[in-house]
């Protein structure tokens, strides 16, 4: 078995992490007294603060129990939690919720990560790993993150013919892989295409639907997902 392809670097910060006190009663607080911890969290967010990097794994860990530490954990986790976030399929839920601590054209078409080691000089197989490890525990965050799906769906497009040959039986394992009624909702939305996650236009503008490169990359896709051909 190949081993699997190192993520890219983290990024760095840009924004202030909190001071050495905040960072005391952070640690406190999620020793002693976590009920405390959307305060906390609460207040960072309003400072445009970052937590210290070492309690990064505890944090992420309370937002995976809890969905209404979400929001402002995302704001506070800085460039480094969105990255730990991407490595950790238990953590993903941090992708969905926008990455509020990166700019917009940090982001782009999708998250980092994925839009590094997804990218056009990327190795096919290479990618095909990452994809692998990133899909490990699920699927959900794909179905959830237009941005995501769009990169992906950027990557398998732009395969070539002999890429496409070499990372077919890898990918289609990964997909095989994921629960059923996942694989289902996924192959309800490339049949859609992409006109449920198009921008909104003026009244009379006529979304940009490319019908040739839709017709190209469908089949590709329901093979990746074991689906067949057209229903």
């Amino acid at each position: 078995m190949s081993a699997r392809p190192l993520p890219p670097e983290c990024p760095p910060e840009t924004a202030p992490v909190c001071s050495a006190g905040a960072a005391a009663v952070l640690r406190r607080v999620l020793d002693e007294q976590e009920a405390l911890l959307p305060e906390w969290l609460s207040l960072a967010a309003a400072r445009g603060l970052r937590a210290p990097p070492a309690v990064l794994p505890r944090l992420l860990e309370a937002g995976r129990r809890s969905i209404a530490l979400r929001a402002d954990l995302a704001r506070v986790a800085g460039r480094r939690g969105v990255w730990l976030a991407a490595q950790n399929t238990a953590w993903s839920y941090l992708l969905a919720e926008g990455g509020a601590a990166l700019d917009e054209t940090d982001w782009l078409e999708g998250p980092l990560t994925a839009r590094l080691a997804l990218s056009a000089g990327s190795e096919a197989m290479a990618a095909a790993g990452w994809l692998e490890g990133f899909l490990a525990g699920g699927g959900m965050v794909l179905l959830h993150d237009d941005r995501l799906w769009s990169v992906l769906d950027d990557w398998v497009a732009a395969l070539g013919g002999d890429a496409f040959v070499r990372v077919l039986p890898l990918v289609r394992r990964t997909f095989s892989q994921l629960p059923s009624p996942e694989r289902q909702q996924m192959g309800r939305r490339v049949k859609a295409g992409h006109r449920a996650a198009a921008p909104r236009r003026a009244p009379g503008h006529e979304p940009d639907l490319d019908v040739e490169r839709a017709a190209k990359v469908l089949p590709t896709v329901r093979r990746f997902l074991g689906l067949g051909g057209p229903a």
